[in-house]
């Protein structure tokens, strides 16, 4: 009986601990991650790594775990869990200067007990600026000590803006702004400095894919029979791109261009599409925006139409669309060629970038992809420039044409140069790149400007901060032009405005954006013709505030970059 007493007595003592501390009801939590919040220099090729205070397993939103840019696209990626650690690995490498969230939410991950996650987590980051040039073995070129000027626009008077900026009813072209005095910017050591332009840079603007935020309710009116109407647009709409006197309209976002399958003309968005669910807007509705707004177009063409032109250089995709932009654009205005969006950028939402990089590589250009793709995206706009060059026959002034580059990468300017003189990276000689000797007028980047957070205490001053580096980066693009014989090329930025993917919607709507965006203005404009504004429209939001106006209905006392914009194209 005793040894029974004591076996029960044992027993009761073993049960204590878990009768006392009862089951285990703690969630999991994140301990650290690498890269950090915030950490800037990211690789864009290492998995992100995220520690947890115990062991995990999948939970009920685990596939909700993403990689997204700063526009809101996803980067594809891979999930898997090892013990404590969560690890996301992108398929493809992030795109270079990009900013980027990972996103874990709520219930995503559990622990050995079935406790889900509580919190959700985001972790903001953004990679680094270029990738590591290679070598080149033969002698640069010594930097001459004092650059050509750029060549400056020819100013015609400006029309006053009326008090109540109400729009104009002519769809004739906008006129040159006339010239305002520009102060001179400080050298930065090292740098030689660029001579300013006299004529004050024009601004245009992108348009936000139709298929985000308020979708296409900023542009069209509803209920179009789109079989016959000849008037899609809403008036509102129309009114604020004639008050803002945009002088070019740039279609990239409308194409759409990123990622696009599109080989061919006929797999092109027709114009009797039902544009309330088409991926994009038909050319002939974006000429017919242009004409109603007197304001250039902007072309960008899909990266895969490169294609059907070796396929058949003298009827194709490109052929046809010069074709139609001949025929139907407003004689006296221009149009703006440019080979696909961004072709440095391999991020997710960029398939070009992974194409042109792949087909240099196959060319010789260059065993690196990304290397290659500076020179690829050279030989691919020659072509298309001379196919509309061709086309445009005796009015080839009315073709702008236009090479892109990474702004922050002045070595990829320097092989994009290179190219141009039908030389590869390495500064051999290849006539296959340039075969017609052609010289583009334009050399375009961005001019995105900001700091991290745009609810920041020293936002104004982040602001000036990232101006200066902005001009810093367009100084040293400048001398490359110089040293690699190239320096006939203008400046023209395809996007721009603010970068803040963090409480952006904060900064457009504090008044001091309108202050802002003067002085990135009056920063940059000494040095570019253009500068593109990227968007018109679009939704604010902590992420991302691209619009001038968060949406077509808003007011413009509340729309203070929108309003910047219009004073400057104003001349004020």
């Amino acid at each position: 009986m005793k040894k029974l007493l004591s076996l029960f007595l044992a027993v009761c003592v073993l049960l204590i601990p878990f009768s006392v501390l009862g089951k285990d009801t703690s969630s999991p939590i994140v301990t650290s991650s690498n890269p950090k919040n915030l950490a800037k220099g990211v690789s864009v090729s290492k998995p992100l790594i995220v520690n947890f205070s115990e062991k995990i397993a999948k939970g009920l939103t685990f596939s909700g775990i993403k990689i997204k840019d700063s526009k809101g696209r996803v980067h594809l990626s891979t999930t898997s869990i090892n013990k404590n650690v969560l690890t996301i690995k992108p398929k493809l490498k992030f795109g270079y200067f990009v900013n980027y969230s990972l996103s874990i939410p709520i219930k995503s991950v559990k622990d050995v007990a079935g406790n889900l996650l509580k919190k959700s987590y985001l972790i903001k980051f953004r990679t680094i600026a270029k990738a590591t040039p290679v070598p080149t073995p033969t002698p640069k070129p010594t930097l001459k000590p004092t650059p050509t000027p750029t060549p400056t626009l020819s100013p015609t008077p400006t029309p006053t803006l009326s008090p109540t900026l109400k729009p104009t009813t002519s769809p004739t072209p906008i006129p040159s702004l006339a010239p305002t005095p520009i102060p001179t910017l400080s050298p930065t050591p090292g740098i030689t400095p660029v001579p300013t332009t006299p004529a004050r840079m024009a601004v245009g603007t992108n348009f936000w894919n139709k298929g985000w935020g308020y979708g296409w309710s900023d542009y069209f009116n509803s209920g179009v029979n789109w079989a016959t109407t000849t008037n899609p647009w809403k008036q509102a709409f129309i009114d604020d791109l004639k008050n803002a006197k945009y002088s070019v309209l740039r279609f990239m976002d409308w194409a759409p261009t990123n990622s696009s399958t599109v080989k061919t003309w006929s797999q092109r968005i027709l114009k009797t599409a039902d544009h309330y669910s088409s991926a994009g807007v038909a050319y002939e509705w974006q000429i017919d925006l242009c004409n109603r707004i007197g304001a250039d177009m902007w072309i960008t063409v899909p990266h895969l139409t490169i294609e059907d032109y070796e396929a058949n250089a003298t009827n194709n995709y490109w052929t046809q669309l010069a074709d139609l932009v001949k025929e139907k654009l407003d004689p006296n205005l221009n149009v703006w060629v440019e080979y696909s969006n961004e072709t440095w950028n391999s991020g997710a939402g960029f398939d070009q970038g992974g194409y042109v990089g792949n087909r240099g590589v196959q060319m010789g250009f260059n065993t690196q992809a990304y290397t290659a793709g500076f020179t690829f995206h050279v030989y691919a706009a020659m072509r298309l420039h001379k196919v509309f060059l061709d086309k445009f026959a005796g009015q080839t002034q009315r073709i702008k044409t236009v090479i892109s580059g990474q702004t922050g990468s002045a070595w990829g300017a320097q092989v994009q140069c290179q190219a141009i003189n039908n030389k590869t990276p390495s500064g051999a000689t290849n006539n296959t790149i340039n075969p017609y000797n052609l010289k583009p007028e334009f050399y375009s980047m961005a001019t995105y400007a900001g700091g991290s957070n745009g609810a920041s205490a020293t936002v104004r001053a982040d602001w000036t901060a990232s101006v200066n580096s902005l001009v810093k980066s367009i100084q040293d693009i400048k001398n490359n032009f110089v040293k690699y014989n190239a320096n006939y090329l203008k400046l023209a930025a395809y996007e721009g405005g603010q970068g803040y993917t963090t409480n952006g919607d904060v900064f457009a709507k504090n008044p001091l954006s309108y202050d802002m965006y003067k002085e990135w203005l009056q920063a940059i404009s000494p040095y570019f013709q253009l500068t593109c504004h990227y968007t018109h429209t679009g939704k604010w939001a902590s992420g991302g505030d691209w619009g001038a106006k968060d949406s077509t209905s808003q007011t413009l006392a509340n729309a203070h970059k929108y309003r910047a914009l219009v004073d400057w194209n104003n001349g004020n």
